[in-house]
């Protein structure tokens, strides 16, 4: 069994809770606003070292140090795989094999016993984003038994059942502000430590379907994850967290549960078991009040449908606990690239729209677009939710009260 799989079944998992940057423009009437701009494919490198790992014995766990950009609450709505998992792959050389890992996963030097004695040692990582200015870098410091999970993929596991053997320990951030290439961006792991739990309550829900749920701590108005773990129907679960006062959220989605570990890689695998699968999904957002009760979803949706330039979009029903927020309609240009072993979508925003309430159709919009014949374009639904405050204002489209999010897409 490959170490690649390894690595890439976290990362990938760790794909539902990332999201990336875009211009939106809130509305307070009924008509949509609508905003276009050029894509973004810029790729500006941010690079350094992780360290301060502490001392690693050969303990039967592989560390390993994940660096990523913190998220306000209101990019929730943005899922994209690229700004969580680089395009870009660093060479890792063990005993009769080299293998591939997104360049922006570190590895402290550890020695581990896989049949042979195998060393890592990668300090260095690169991040890439598509727009100048301002980011907060933080570097997770987690680990995993490597002959446990090992024995998992060869099992055929799901990706679901095996992220549950990852365990998070600490973390470090810095704060970057760049126009162009940046390096010696370091960050010490070991800033924040993960003392503190919190405890998540899964719903009854179909066990065609499975939950992912994600700790979040917010600084500065920035979140960071600190856990992941997947959820059975009714289950109870604690997941890691810092012990400091600042505020603290869980993010759980809800997605098909048919991604199986096979094959040579994983990330392939999944991209050709249908693009769709990591479009279709629900999300909830809690803060530790909510954390009381279970996890509430709004439904999975089906694809939105184009038919006599309209789009029928199937909003879901308003809950007793859930109001609508808005709806919005947004075009991606997507660029596929392949990197070494391993293949990536590039997407760029090109036209987006965000309706008050809750819509069932919208007309085709009149785009002065350029559509490429080598680039692929997808169209994005999602219907936002907000827990519901009868006793308190509320502003329409305010996105810092963003709580649910359904979504679905129609790749053209």
């Amino acid at each position: 069994m490959k170490l690649q799989n390894i690595f890439i079944t976290l990362l990938t998992a760790l794909t539902l809770s990332a999201c990336s940057k875009s211009q939106m423009t809130q509305i307070n009437e009924a008509p949509p606003h609508v905003e276009t701009f050029s894509p973004w494919f810029l790729n500006l490198e941010i690079s350094g070292v992780t360290s301060n790992f502490g001392t690693l014995k050969k303990d039967g766990f592989v560390d390993f140090g994940l660096v990523i950009p913190a998220i306000k609450r209101t990019e929730l709505i943005y899922l994209d795989l690229e700004s969580i998992l680089s395009p870009e792959t660093d060479l890792i050389d063990v005993p009769f094999y080299d293998f591939e890992v997104p360049s922006n996963v570190t590895f402290p030097k550890q020695k581990e016993s896989y049949f042979v004695t195998i060393t890592l040692n990668k300090p260095n990582y690169r991040f890439y984003v598509k727009q100048p200015g301002s980011y907060k870098m933080v570097a997770t410091h987690g680990k995993f038994p490597l002959k446990k999970v090992i024995k998992d993929l060869k099992a055929k596991k799901s990706m679901f059942e095996i992220i549950n053997h990852f365990k998070f320990i600490q973390s470090g951030s810095k704060n970057v502000t760049l126009a162009n290439n940046i390096s010696e961006q370091n960050i010490h792991v070991n800033q924040n430590r993960f003392s503190s739990h919190l405890t998540i309550k899964a719903p009854r829900f179909n066990s065609s379907l499975a939950m992912i749920s994600i700790a979040l701590r917010e600084d500065s108005g920035l979140l960071s994850p600190t856990d992941l773990k997947n959820l059975k129907p009714g289950q109870t679960m604690r997941l890691t967290t810092t012990s400091t006062n600042e505020s603290k959220y869980v993010a759980s989605l809800l997605r098909r549960n048919n991604i199986l570990i096979q094959g040579a890689s994983i990330y392939n695998e999944i991209k050709s078991q249908g693009e769709k699968n990591l479009n279709e999904m629900s999300l909830v957002l809690q803060d530790e009040e909510a954390l009381l009760s279970p996890a509430e979803f709004l439904p999975l949706i089906p694809r939105p449908r184009l038919q006599n330039k309209t789009f029928t979009l199937n909003a879901p029903k308003e809950t007793d606990n859930i109001m609508p927020l808005g709806t919005y309609l947004g075009l991606i240009e997507i660029e596929d690239i392949k990197k070494g072993k391993m293949k990536f979508e590039k997407t760029a925003r090109v036209w987006e729209q965000m309706t008050e309430g809750w819509q069932n159709e919208t007309p085709y919009p009149d785009l002065d677009f350029e559509f490429k014949p080598n680039r692929r374009y997808r169209w994005v639904v999602m219907f936002l939710g907000q827990k519901r405050e009868p006793l308190k204002f509320l502003d329409s489209l305010n996105l810092n009260r963003l709580t649910h999010v359904t979504r679905n897409a129609l790749d053209l």
